[in-house]
């Protein structure tokens, strides 16, 4: 039998449900200037229901307000009034102090109502609103809170409340008469007393008054779905341990395991998909605050949603929403400039502050963007001096994209004035630091006079995520392949010749671009933060041991000795910024269950988080953004990435990060960087062949072969004796992408053209390199190939 306590925390729990839903209708209102009867309804409808537990519950306060704004709902429902804009202002206000109510509402009934209630009273008779009282909505006050008791509902009538607190003789609205009730009172009959205990078919009649469409979801508690999810990822960590385990040999074991590996998939991410919820319910709050600092700010500002329905892990969805409130602050205030600016500027466009969502590259991107003033460089350098927080040398050597990534050190800020709205200095690098916390990451982009723009990069959830497994020395580490670009692999002389030194750094050519270079022991064996004096000394000390390295195969030479030697590194990127570390040895890639770190190693920056794994074995997760700052990587690019990025926007464009293929003949293909797990080089005569599908044997798991002819109206490979085989990142099921040849890979601006060759699998069309290339969406060709086996049940 349920206790009182948990009753009450289902009755939270459903309101703040109708509150949500409450407010996405009103936005629809505000957005659409017009207010559908329907929406009315539903609106009265979940009111009502609130207004009905609460008077079951004895939540006097709560009630009170509830009956006022549904009466007045009602009203409007009836067509006796019009929902103007102050009754929808009026309306909102009550739904705001009910959700504050419903964050204490064991303290509810201290709350001062009054205000809200004699404008909701005034409004429905009639009459017009009264004079705004100063700012007080959420001011907790017993006793005015006890001076508004709900009609039908209270335990303690009005003379009552005057006896015993007189000074609020004259604060307390009168009840009308019992013989002539409010015209727009609803029907319903009034909540019984609180003294009442709650009763299982009191509770039912609640439940029946809510929406219809409610009757399908069942409510599962938080903490429930958390232990799914850690036994989901102990049946990964099982299932990786069977892989690594597997003997070749055994048919029948192959299959087996195969069908674990395809079961525990999808489970993962059917669980996985329980804890997902959409971003639009975090989008939703920032509409009305950006109302509310437009009149603050004497501004006019649009507000513009974009992406309301990408989902997020439920941890990561509420963790971004205060990085979110800075960053939306600080474009209404920094921002966006006065009118007269704009106008003096020749701006036409209307003052705007975007917030968008949109899946990419195996994660998820908010972008905050605005088109006010943008940053200049030269302000952001006064700033920095001011505050003493650079000194001239260090900012003379900085490029552009440095210098736009100050803006996230503690204690700048750029206002001229502070205000309640920001000024501090404490929005950016909360939100850079609030971000990373949970393995994000923030750049920023920006061109003055035009607006700038706040990209965040999100994972999808924390639970369990694809890595990169590597070895320095005798441990293993996991980088989490979100921050993962490329492997890059020297041989011979190439391993020493083609790593420079750029003053007191390491430096690398990859392609048109100079990466600097982190080597993972050098960061493992020094606990403090390296500085330029630590970074001469290691660079010094590695260009030497290349120059004893460079001797060696010259003398293997001159004796007629072959002399084999290869480097490893992985190209990361954090936020803005890009950098090659240097490992001793690849593993391959592997699911990892995120742990929690031991407080005695918890402080390290260089780690995020712990996992076990396949053998048994612990492996501490690498921090790629506190691998930099403890590296003290800096862009040696020159800001080249960035700049390419900038001129490619400027001409409809984008950078992106893609491997090419041609396959068969001179059809040129590209996939994004992000969405290949790894490359593998096969033999085409391990192919085999089950009826009208291939599969071919990988980590002891038959995997699907699909080539571009099966679902591409494209030319057909020449059937070479080596071929490639891309296997795609998070992938439903085990199937790879068999491509002749590779081309190349790195990043190039893409025009994206969705009309020349349109067809399902294909993004679009773009020139790279001078010729038409087709880019193809991994997950659609396989729907497309075989969508009945890609995603139903095994």
């Amino acid at each position: 039998m349920e206790t009182d306590s948990d009753i009450l925390a289902e009755y939270v729990e459903e309101s703040r449900e109708h509150l949500n839903h409450i407010e996405s209708i009103f936005e629809s209102i505000r957005k659409t200037g017009e207010s559908h009867p329907d929406s009315i309804n539903e609106l009265f409808r979940a009111i009502h229901t609130i207004k009905g537990s609460a008077g079951f519950l004895g939540l006097t306060a709560i009630g009170t307000l509830t009956h006022a704004m549904e009466s007045l709902l009602d009203s409007v429902r009836e067509g006796r009034l019009t929902m103007t804009p102050d009754i929808t202002e009026v309306l909102m206000k009550g739904s705001d102090m009910l959700a504050d109510m419903f964050d204490d509402v064991s303290k509810s009934g201290e709350f001062d109502i009054n205000d809200v209630v004699v404008t909701l009273k005034a409004l429905n008779s009639g009459e017009a609103p009264p004079a705004a009282a100063p700012a007080k909505a959420a001011k907790k006050t017993a006793a005015k809170a006890a001076a508004a008791p709900a009609d039908g509902a209270s335990q303690m009538s009005v003379s009552d409340v005057l006896a015993k607190f007189p000074e609020l003789a004259g604060t307390v609205p009168q009840p009308p008469p019992a013989a002539a009730p409010a015209p727009a009172a609803p029907a319903a009959a009034p909540a019984p007393a609180a003294a009442a205990a709650p009763s299982s078919q009191a509770l039912k009649a609640a439940a029946a008054a809510t929406d219809a469409k409610h009757e399908e979801f069942l409510r599962i508690k938080v903490d429930l779905l958390d232990r799914l999810m850690m036994l989901a990822g102990e049946l990964v960590l099982v299932r990786n341990q069977q892989l690594m385990h597997l003997e070749q040999s055994d048919a029948t074991l192959r299959s087996i395991t195969q069908s674990l590996d395809s079961v525990t998939t999808e489970l993962q991410e059917t669980i996985m998909r329980t804890r997902m919820q959409p971003i639009g319910s975090v989008f939703s709050r920032f509409s009305r605050m950006t109302r509310d600092l437009a009149r603050k700010l004497n501004k006019t500002i649009n507000f513009v949603t974009d992406g309301d329905e990408v989902e997020l892990d439920k941890n990561i969805l509420e963790a971004i929403g205060d990085p979110l409130t800075h960053l939306v602050r600080n474009a209404c205030d920094h921002g966006i400039e006065p009118q007269a600016d704009r106008d003096a500027a020749g701006k036409t466009d209307p003052p705007t502050v975007t917030l968008s969502a949109y899946h990419e590259s195996g994660q998820i991107h908010v972008d905050v963007k605005d088109n006010g003033k943008g940053m200049g460089h030269e302000a952001i350098r006064r700033k920095c001096l001011e505050k003493r927080l650079k000194t001239e040398d260090e900012l003379a050597r900085m490029s552009e994209n440095d210098l736009l990534n100050l803006v996230f050190l503690p204690g700048f800020s750029t206002a001229q004035v502070i205000s309640d709205v920001s000024g501090r200095g404490v929005g950016m690098d909360v939100v850079k630091t609030g971000v990373e916390k949970f393995g994000g990451s923030v750049s920023l982009t920006s061109v003055e006079g035009q607006g700038s723009t706040v990209k965040l990069r999100l994972p999808l959830t924390l639970a369990i995520i694809p890595s990169l497994i590597v070895q320095s020395g005798e441990e293993r580490f996991a980088i989490p392949q979100v921050n993962l670009e490329e492997l890059v692999c020297l041989y011979d002389k190439d391993a020493f010749t083609r790593i420079e030194c750029a003053g007191a750094r390491e430096v690398f050519r990859l392609r048109d671009t100079l990466l600097p270079m982190v080597r993972l022991r050098e960061a493992l064996a020094r606990q403090r933060m390296f500085d330029e004096d630590a970074l001469s000394e290691v660079t010094e000390q590695n260009s030497e041991a290349r120059k004893e390295l460079a001797n060696k195969f010259k003398e293997a030479e001159e004796s007629g000795h072959s002399m084999h030697y290869s480097l490893n590194f992985a190209v990361l990127r954090s936020g803005g910024l890009r950098f090659g570390l240097i490992i001793d040895r690849i593993h391959g890639s592997e699911e990892i269950v995120v742990k929690p770190m031991h407080r005695a190693v918890k402080s390290i920056s260089l780690y995020s988080g712990a996992t076990v794994l396949g053998d048994g074995k612990v492996a501490m997760i690498l921090d790629a953004a506190g691998l930099a700052r403890h590296y003290n990587v800096r862009d040696v690019s020159g800001g080249k990435d960035q700049k390419k990025q900038k001129a490619a926007t400027e001409e409809g464009a984008e950078l992106r990060s893609l491997l090419l293929f041609s396959n068969g003949g001179n059809e040129q293909f590209g996939v994004s960087m992000q969405d290949v797990k790894r490359v593998e080089a096969i033999e085409t005569s391990t192919i085999e062949r089950i009826g009208s599908q291939e599969y071919v044997t990988l980590d002891g798991v038959s995997t699907r072969v699909v080539r571009l002819e099966d679902g591409l109206q494209v030319q057909s490979s020449s059937q070479p004796e080596n071929m490639f085989f891309l296997i795609p990142q998070n992938a439903r099921k085990p199937y790879g992408l068999l491509v002749e040849k590779l081309v190349d890979s790195g990043h190039y601006e893409v025009k994206l053209n969705k009309e020349s060759y349109k067809t399902d699998g294909v993004e679009g069309t773009a020139l790279i390199k001078k010729k038409m290339t087709v880019l193809v969406n991994l997950e659609q060709l396989m729907q497309l190939v075989d969508g009945m086996w890609y995603g139903g049940n095994v």
